[in-house]
């Protein structure tokens, strides 16, 4: 089996956890995916203050990033948050797409419509016009991100997008995975992992990670589970490991798991 650079997600203590998270695991969780959200796909756009899209990959700024989204009304800077950012600031990451020669290119989003940030995935053509665009929404803000741009990656021939769901102490991970991009609703996630300060049974700190291996057309989730305390300076130490494998299958542009009872077992739940 080839396996794909894994993903280990170390989860905060209590005290990094706590910026007003949720109380109870999932009880009042807020998911990331919107209900009833309108398509956000784009027509071809005249290209106006083109990317600077020279490699495989890459990184985009805020000085070349944001006059972009608003040539291509992407994004509205009247009363948001975009002023708090330097033109230095990475807003982005892009992918060439092997098999077109298209790119996809991740942005952060500050517009003030939505209450908190969003992520857009545009994709673009060699001259740079955007083909169409997708919003992927976390519930609250980007928890289960280390910054601004590094929740999207490619992995394989697929490219991945992490979506964060917020609460009190609470913060769950979902990758959606992609080879042509559509609309979140349009999606099925495969749930990473999540922190909790009060998951367990009893009301002590939950640790759930993951590491992901390919298996021919098959993706293999590879789920840690740990159960602790948090010491007097807010350290997680762990009392209690258990290890659980699921199996997705992509199908009909949707990913498919095949261990669906093991998962709620971790009370890790699909959306499909």
């Amino acid at each position: 089996m080839k396996s794909i650079p894994t993903l280990n997600f170390a989860w905060p203590s209590l005290t990094t956890c706590s910026c007003g998270l949720m109380l109870i695991l999932f009880a009042t969780c807020c998911s990331g995916k919107p209900e009833n959200q309108t398509s956000q796909s784009k027509s071809a756009s005249s290209g106006l203050h083109p990317l600077p899209l020279r490699q495989d990959s890459g990184f985009v700024t805020k000085k070349d990033g944001l006059p972009f989204l608003i040539a291509n009304k992407l994004t509205d800077t009247v009363g948001s948050y975009w002023d708090n950012l330097q033109d230095g600031d990475t807003l982005g990451k892009y992918y060439k797409i092997k098999e077109s020669g298209h790119f996809y290119y991740c942005s952060i989003d500050y517009s003030p419509e939505y209450t908190f940030e969003t992520h857009l995935i545009i994709e673009l053509n060699q001259a740079g016009k955007v083909l169409q665009s997708a919003r992927f929404f976390h519930g609250h803000y980007h928890c289960c991100w280390d910054n601004r741009f590094e929740g999207f990656n490619r992995y394989g021939d697929f490219f991945g997008i992490k979506t964060c769901s917020t609460g009190s102490g609470f913060c769950a991970t979902d990758l959606y995975l992609f080879k042509k991009l559509r609309q979140q609703e349009e999606q099925t996630s495969i749930p990473l992992g999540l922190w909790s300060a009060f998951g367990n049974d009893i009301g002590e700190p939950r640790s759930i990670s993951a590491n992901l291996e390919w298996n021919k057309n098959e993706l293999i989730v590879h789920y840690l589970l740990e159960d602790g305390v948090l010491d007097d300076e807010g350290n997680f130490k762990v009392k209690l490991t258990r290890k659980m494998d699921a199996t997705f299958i992509f199908k009909n542009q949707h990913w498919v798991c095949k261990d669906r009872e093991q998962l709620a077992k971790f009370d890790l739940w699909l959306d499909r």
